[in-house]
């Protein structure tokens, strides 16, 4: 007879759409294994529904109290950032006015351990290219930096952030840049801005837009739709940054 097996609880949070079926929801799954002997048990809750008009593709992030923090794309207007507490009540933190602020934010952001957000929007800013922007917790919001030079920095991110130890943010964009395939970028904490890696559209992709993963070692993973030995999709090649 096997042994018995601690008790063993997973969760996750996603936004989810019925196709054709209206609002968006916030969705939690648990799955809990009381045993090897027991069969599993899962357990749908929607968390939340969004009033119609809000648009989501997002991934949410949580903080340490179990806060969850996600974007919108239009929500009526040009976006906005929402926090879900675990009383399941949403607010929303910042709405972008689609101006010097940006328009419509990505999917994923970054959070820090004083509770303030990082992410990217498509478009808007001063140069209507996106920005790179930050919302504290108590729903003020900054621009951090405007993608203005398409040829040098890049344009229209399509993918949020990811955020490093010493503050560091790293993200993508799918235009511009030398190669005018896109690039990989670092912003740090002074508010410095550096192209990584310019995408020139041949086997080493092109038009970079899913979020990127970073290894212990400060290597950078992520992929494109385009470009490769194939034409079609490729993973990106690996990046090392100093530091």
């Amino acid at each position: 007879m096997p042994s018995r097996m601690p008790n063993q609880v997973v969760k996750t949070c996603f936004v989810s759409r019925l196709a054709g079926l209206g609002p968006m929801l916030i969705v939690g799954i648990m799955l809990a294994e009381a045993s090897a002997q027991a069969a599993p048990r899962t357990t749908f809750t929607v968390l939340y529904n969004f009033g119609q008009g809000a648009s989501l593709s997002t991934t949410l992030v949580q903080d340490a109290k179990g806060n969850l923090y996600g974007t919108t794309m239009t929500d009526g207007g040009s976006g906005s950032v929402f926090k879900m507490d675990t009383g399941r009540n949403v607010t929303t933190l910042y709405y972008f006015t689609g101006s010097t602020d940006g328009r419509y934010p990505n999917p994923e952001l970054a959070l820090d351990d004083g509770g303030n957000l990082y992410g990217t929007t498509n478009q808007g800013g001063s140069c209507s290219s996106g920005v790179i922007f930050k919302v504290t917790g108590a729903g003020q919001e900054t621009v951090l930096h405007n993608f203005c030079s398409q040829k040098i920095d890049g344009g229209g991110p399509r993918a949020g952030l990811i955020r490093d130890g010493a503050g560091n943010l790293y993200g993508t964009t799918t235009v511009g840049g030398r190669g005018n395939g896109g690039v990989v970028f670092k912003l740090d904490p002074s508010g410095t801005y550096t192209v990584l890696y310019n995408f020139r559209g041949g086997a080493d992709g092109f038009a970079p837009f899913a979020v990127l993963t970073r290894d212990s070692a400060g290597n950078l993973y992520g992929t494109t739709p385009e470009g490769g030995t194939a034409g079609t999709a490729t993973a990106t090649s690996t990046l090392r940054v100093a530091g």
